[in-house]
């Protein structure tokens, strides 16, 4: 199969679909929300296949198959409500919306299935979802999942753009639709969205505030200011010997301070790719961050250096300013090392799953989406306590649990992101509870005989593992006693319970926190849709 034109194909179906929507009587609402999903649909699964993300495997080939043929059903129901009469095509109007729910869910499973069928860990940053029209299609920001050999205890993502693609021909309809597809017209344009501030008080992505180089980093109160000098004292001038791990918008580097301290430190990158309003965010998102299981905050860095560019007559004086997070380091590496390399016992993994919920439910107190909660972003310390990281992503809700739809802003990691933040765009602390219970199966998968089943794979793993009932043949007897089997199957259910596909079905991280103890009763899970009948 020719993942290339399949994936241009769903794309131009998108843009196709909006074209319809465009010109609706009947069902506007409806047919409004299918076009914003299909577009995002498109905006996503062009990255994963334009990094390699996507392999020719019957599976993969299978999903786009399905996903192409529910859009060309979204396409003909669209198209039935452009109808002059009152009674559409296939039935009266109610029933017609009722349909375009059914497939706007449809197309959420199927995009889903093709997630799961690519089986990767890509880290998104995706920041300007505008809708082409088909001569030129705005460039976006995407980060890939890096880590060094040897230290994995910290995740980071690698961002590119991509160039602009070509104009095609629309799709055509498979033989077995009865549609017509009409002839692509240019879209009016959006607006580009600007780098969503994670500290952005009313809940919704705005440009950063304009401020000079010399004020970009703010006095953060009560935290000491590192010079450049004392930092490159402490990692040997930033030796690659000390670099922990590097992503594109920084570098972290184990540093040792004058008293002994061991410290992680992040220098971010110059010239900056992130605006400066965002590193300022983050300072001060995280220096105000308590918590046993949160990674702890020492202070801060900024320095503007006065220096001569060019050459000859061109000569002119230039600043450059470096910004600096000095954090406590973790000298037992990441979670991910725990689950796919040093395998522990059930007792001390079950001690790490209680320290992220508790760490997870003091962020949702704080009405804070971490937004990007993996392995590689749990970190553990001498003791072994798990410690969330990273919060460069982070959003802040103010309204409430959900915040106003983000259509055009998706940044998070494939594999952990929830179903109605993919196509949706909507987020919530739900989002934070779907990636934890992802991480909880993983974590549970990993005391498996075999390998453990990565990402979003653990949801399916644990859905057959339940359906056969015998735990104990799955699982590695040297990791686990007798009796705690029932604890570990409470888990697995507190894990299915996590991952529901409505937001709605999902616990809060406080009722996460109950029934890990046993003192609330667990719900039936519900199988999502996306995990039955996979194609092989």
């Amino acid at each position: 199969m020719d993942l290339v034109g399949s994936v241009e194909t769903i794309v131009k179906l998108g843009l196709t679909i909006k074209e319809a929507v465009d010109t609706v009587r009947r069902n506007e609402e409806e047919c409004s929300e299918i076009r914003e999903r299909v577009l995002r649909v498109g905006d996503i699964l062009s990255p994963l296949q334009e990094t390699g993300s996507m392999d020719d495997s019957p599976a993969i080939s299978g999903a786009l198959e399905d996903l192409e043929k529910t859009l060309w059903r979204a396409h003909t129901l669209v198209e039935a409500c452009q109808e002059k009469s009152t009674i559409c095509l296939f039935c009266t109007a109610g029933k017609q919306s009722t349909q375009l729910r059914k497939v706007q869910e449809d197309i959420t499973q199927k995009v889903m299935v093709v997630i799961f069928a690519t089986n990767v860990q890509l880290t998104m940053i995706l920041t300007r979802l505008d809708r082409p029209c088909p001569q030129t299609r705005e460039s976006f920001h995407m980060g890939l999942e890096v880590s060094l050999p040897g230290d994995s205890s910290v995740g980071h993502t690698l961002a590119f753009s991509r160039p602009a693609r070509r104009a095609h021909p629309a799709p055509a309809p498979p033989q077995s639709s009865p549609a017509t597809t009409p002839a692509f017209a240019v879209p009016r344009r959006r607006r580009p969205l600007p780098f969503a501030s994670t500290a952005a008080q009313d809940g919704r992505s705005r440009p950063p505030p304009s401020m000079s180089t010399a004020s970009c980093v703010q006095t953060i109160n009560g935290w000491r200011k590192f010079s450049s000098l004392e930092l490159e004292t402490a990692t040997n001038h930033f030796s690659e010997d000390n670099l922990i791990g590097r992503g594109a918008f920084a570098a972290v580097f184990k540093g040792v301070l004058r008293d002994g301290l061991g410290v992680a430190i992040k220098k971010f990158k110059h010239p900056y790719q992130l605006p400066a309003a965002h590193i300022n965010d983050e300072l001060s998102l995280v220096s105000k961050l308590q918590h046993k299981n949160i990674v702890k905050f020492i202070g801060y860095g900024y320095e503007v250096i006065e220096k001569v560019d060019g050459f000859d007559d061109n000569k002119h004086q230039a600043q450059e300013s470096h910004y600096f997070l000095v954090e406590e380091y973790m000298p037992n590496g990441s979670l991910d090392d725990i689950i796919y390399g040093s395998r522990i016992e059930w007792s001390s993994l079950f001690g790490i799953v209680q320290g992220i919920a508790q760490g997870l439910h003091y962020l949702h107190e704080q009405q804070l989406v971490h937004s990007d909660l993996k392995p590689n972003n749990i970190l553990l310390d001498s003791d072994t306590n798990p410690k969330i990281t990273d919060f460069g992503i982070a959003r802040i809700l103010d309204h409430g649990d959900d915040m106003p739809r983000d259509i055009n802003y998706l940044a998070g990691t494939v594999g952990y992101m929830s179903p109605e933040y993919i196509v949706e765009g909507i987020l919530s602390t739900k989002y934070d509870v779907y990636s934890f219970g992802v991480m909880l199966l993983e974590i549970i998968s990993s005391m498996c005989r075999s390998k453990p089943a990565p990402r979003q794979a653990s949801i399916e793993w644990a859905w057959m593992a339940r359906q056969a009932g015998q735990m104990e043949e799955l699982l590695d007897p040297s990791l686990y006693a007798e009796f705690q089997l029932k604890e570990i199957r409470r888990c697995m259910e507190v894990g299915l319970l996590c991952t529901q596909f409505k937001p709605a079905d999902r616990p809060a991280m406080s009722d996460v926190l109950a029934m890990l103890d046993g003192k609330k009763k667990l719900r039936t899970p519900k199988q999502p849709g996306y995990t039955k009948g996979r194609k092989a």
